[in-house]
């Protein structure tokens, strides 16, 4: 890989990060969970800037059943309705009640209301800390919802 190419990548996944961080208000003693193996970059950028608690896990694999559950969740990848709706029922567990998620969707066709209401099916209370649209994808973030806020739902 040449270097203008390299220093690009780094670039693109340092504005990433930041964005994740902002719009998740992670804070350097918070437990984040980043899903997909391919974000190994993310993950790394977090250690470097003082976060402790973080970790990585394949989204496709689970439930993970963590000692501890997440205070954030990071999704920096979502391929399809179907595959966010699966990894939810599979890993939502990790993050806490009242918990952060935030997804990133780079579609280029993204219907804002049914990610909405996916997410509210699966527990989750879209946030009004949603972020807009830029050329990195839009970034969407939802607190999961307290155990009796789950039942009232169901």
């Amino acid at each position: 890989m040449s270097e203008t190419r390299a220093s690009l990548c780094r670039q693109s996944g340092s504005n990433l990060l930041e964005r994740m961080i902002r719009a998740s208000g992670a804070k350097s003693a918070d437990r984040v969970t980043i899903l997909g193996h391919e974000h190994f970059d993310l993950l790394v950028g977090l250690c470097r800037r003082g976060y402790v608690d973080v970790s990585c896990q394949a989204a496709g694999q689970g439930p993970h059943c963590a000692e501890r559950a997440a205070d954030i969740m990071w999704i920096p990848s979502v391929p399809s309705d179907a595959c966010l709706r699966q990894t939810l029922q599979r890993l939502g567990r990790d993050l806490r009640p009242g918990g952060m998620l935030v997804l990133r969707d780079q579609r280029k066709v993204v219907d804002v209301f049914r990610l909405r209401k996916l997410l509210a099916k699966s527990g989750f209370e879209p946030d009004r800390q949603t972020v807009g649209a830029s050329a990195d994808g839009l970034l969407l973030c939802a607190r999961k919802r307290q155990t009796a806020q789950m039942r009232r739902a169901a």
